[in-house]
């Protein structure tokens, strides 16, 4: 997967594990939130993991970045249970089934419009990344 996805668009990869980043939304953190600052911008993403191989896969093994700007300083991940950001992917998902979380990230106010979202799916997938703006 040598190029980067959009917002909606599902990757696929060649066993048919398949991965699709959701458009981003902003949202506010709420005031028990962890790695927010402000005036930085909480963005979350819908990322769902669809098992189209023949083996069980290992969801748990899921990493998510961020890099928003030019840059491509790595973003914190935002820890919020009031507002139900850091459960991440746990767990396995059978053959033909999916599993879905939702990711948030804190992301200064000027690099809202060029960012670049990387899923590592585990230790024997590449990387896949979604590139776009949040604004």
């Amino acid at each position: 997967m040598a190029s980067a996805g959009t917002w909606g668009e599902t990757q696929t990869y060649s066993d048919g594990l398949a991965i699709i980043v959701g458009k981003p939304l902003l949202f506010q953190p709420t005031s028990t939130a962890a790695s927010h600052t402000p005036p930085n911008q909480g963005v979350k993403w819908r990322i769902t993991v669809t098992n189209g191989t023949r083996e069980t896969f290992t969801v748990a093994l899921v990493t998510v970045y961020v890099k928003p700007g030019t840059d491509g300083e790595q973003a914190e991940e935002v820890f919020d249970s009031a507002g139900n950001l850091g459960t991440h992917l746990t767990g396995t998902v059978l053959p033909g089934a999916s599993a879905t979380a939702v990711y948030g990230f804190d992301v200064p106010q000027a690099n809202l419009g060029k960012i670049d979202l990387e899923v590592t799916p585990d230790f024997t997938h590449n990387s896949s990344h979604w590139v776009g703006s949040a604004r």
